[in-house]
């Protein structure tokens, strides 16, 4: 193997962050091994080699695209798809699909990478009436949809408009269907991705499959 490699471990920053590096195998050949290599590191008193890996950069990091991107596309998404969202706790609501989460920029509510300290990608589970719902913990707005098709987080009250059911998907993650009283009905209607993968949608079809991920 003479090209560099691109290797993937955690670090400590976080439980579900991975890094990749790059360095090459064939550099650390046990068979020509040089003593008096100095391109990694050994552990005093044992001859057994740690490969140092060379500097990378975010572009080696599969998935960068004009977000942040802290998750890896690569990582098991079973820790986020056997979390059940729960009234009392908040969560990071992410699509299993892309990966990307449930996020209020500029107050839009648009799917997004983690974008960083400036938060907007977290969500309180509460309850009222049987319905569960999902405030901004920043600013205590309600996400809901707005009547017309559209996913929103501009209101502070829990009515009709901001009333979630979760179900299961028989594979992984959960289903998230909202009430829509619409016309003197009663329907519900599944969240999905839009066509351009940015904004969030009603549909009758089949909706997107999402992982909670708990933080309290």
């Amino acid at each position: 193997m003479s090209e560099a490699t691109n290797v993937w471990w955690r670090t400590p920053l976080s439980n579900h962050s991975l890094e990749a590096h790059s360095f090459n195998f064939a550099q650390f050949d046990p068979v020509n091994w040089d003593d008096d290599d100095k391109s990694s590191s050994t552990v005093a008193g044992d001859e057994k080699f740690i490969p140092t890996p060379s500097e990378s950069t975010q572009d080696d990091v599969v998935g960068l695209d004009n977000d942040t991107y802290h998750c890896s596309p690569y990582e098991s998404s079973s820790f986020l798809s056997d979390v059940v969202p729960w009234p009392g706790h908040t969560f990071v609501i992410r699509d299993l699909d892309s990966h990307r989460m449930i996020t209020i920029v500029d107050g839009v509510v648009r799917l997004k990478f983690n974008i960083g300290g400036q938060g907007g990608y977290y969500w309180q589970c509460v309850e009222k009436n049987g319905w569960l719902g999902f405030r901004d913990p920043v600013h205590g707005m309600y996400l809901g949809h707005n009547g017309q098709g559209r996913f929103i987080a501009e209101v502070k009250h829990h009515r009709s408009y901001e009333q979630f059911c979760v179900r299961k998907h028989p594979k992984q993650g959960y289903i998230l269907l909202t009430h829509n009283s619409r016309l003197g009905g009663c329907e519900m209607k599944k969240m999905a991705v839009a066509e351009d993968g940015d904004r969030l949608v009603e549909t009758t079809a089949e909706g997107a499959v999402w992982g909670f991920e708990r933080t309290t």
